[in-house]
């Protein structure tokens, strides 16, 4: 019988999954987040408490690394590669790959044998269980022309991290002085050092195609960001550069206004050609007197309905009902009779002895 585990680690070995945890500490993680959110709450105030959770582990771990950890970096070894990971990785990425370069000192190398593609090594634990990878051995396929290195671990491919056995192969060749660019990931790196320009390009009026008002206030809106954040790069540079930036900004806005308060005064000079010419403009104030309505006119109006509106129900019930509510309702019977499929207003009884039903039927 296949063990889960050993099936699981063989279908799960080339997917990325970086830096899995153990169950143990998703389920504590878990506890906390109900702390936060209840379980009835929206995705959107979920993810706001996610955020101020993860906000405030944020701050609890970088308090800790202020008061404990160590303020000056210490390369574990003489490996260039090692130097090049330092200015290339961040911190806790470097820590994890420090980790596992100290991990090549526990294994020994064994060449078993050259291929079309390259070499195969075996790396065998010098003595004992080495942590995170047991006593078994493992077999790493070296192309050493295109830096390529493969192990049955599947580091690589998992973490985009590469693995101790890997790293002993490239030091038993001799090939420590420069870490393979492509397994180099980019969203561990260090974020560029100096202020980058947006690299978007300008985007043109569509030949041909007619765009709304809304439309092409968007894409103007969109060149004229591009084109000030361009700008702004070298704006930045001194404090001169900053007058310079700040004193063309208020001469927009002030220009900005001038046009607006013309445009305001050409609407209100439109609105008065359009409005007719008042011959008594001294009697503007005073309340225009109303005409007296002809006598006959106002007794031979008549009233006229309301305007009809929907009744006002309760709204119905949008339960599902169960298998009893699902029966058939029970058929009344007839008042006079006494029998199913009719009422009283159209009971036989009734209408063959009218005389003797007669009050009955006054409620019908």
């Amino acid at each position: 019988m296949i063990c889960v585990s050993i099936l699981c680690q063989h279908i799960f070995a080339t997917r990325f999954f970086p830096f899995l945890q153990t169950t143990s500490r998703s389920e504590g993680f878990n506890a906390v987040l109900k702390q936060y959110v209840h379980p009835h709450d929206s995705l959107v105030r979920f993810f706001k408490q996610y955020m101020k959770l993860q906000e405030r582990i944020d701050v609890t771990e970088d308090g800790h690394e202020f008061d404990g950890d160590d303020k000056i970096v210490r390369l574990w070894g003489d490996f260039p590669m090692e130097k090049q990971i330092l200015q290339t990785y961040t911190m806790p990425i470097y820590n994890r790959f420090q980790l596992e370069l100290r991990k090549i000192t526990s294994y020994n190398v064994r060449d078993i044998g050259v291929t079309e593609q390259g070499s195969i090594h075996e790396v065998v634990p010098i003595q004992g269980s080495v942590r995170g990878y047991g006593r078994r051995s493992y077999r790493v396929n070296a192309n050493v022309a295109n830096g390529i290195y493969n192990c049955e671990c599947c580091k690589i491919n998992r973490d985009e991290i590469m693995c101790c056995h890997a790293m002993k192969v490239m030091s038993h060749l001799g090939m420590v002085t420069k870490y393979p660019e492509h397994y180099i990931l980019p969203r561990w790196c260090l974020p560029p050092p100096d202020i980058v320009a947006p690299q978007n390009e300008r985007q043109e009026k569509p030949v041909g195609q007619k765009l709304s008002r809304k439309d092409m206030r968007l894409l103007r809106y969109g060149n004229l960001c591009s084109d000030f954040a361009k700008l702004a790069v070298g704006l930045a540079a001194s404090e001169k550069t900053n007058e310079i930036a700040e004193r063309h900004m208020r001469a927009m806005e002030k220009e900005m206004a001038d046009l607006k308060k013309a445009d305001v005064d050409a609407l209100k000079k439109k609105k008065s050609a359009k409005d007719p010419v008042n011959p008594n403009p001294a009697n503007d104030s005073q309340e225009s007197v109303p005409m007296e309505e002809d006598v006959a006119t106002a007794e031979n109006r008549k009233a006229r309905n309301p305007p009809m509106s929907a009744t006002k129900v309760h709204p119905g019930s949008k339960r599902k009902k169960g298998g009893l509510q699902l029966q058939k309702p029970k058929q009344g019977l007839c008042g006079v009779c006494k029998k199913p499929g009719h009422d009283a207003c159209t009971c036989e009884v009734r209408l063959a002895n009218p005389e003797k039903y007669a009050l009955l039927g006054l409620f019908h």
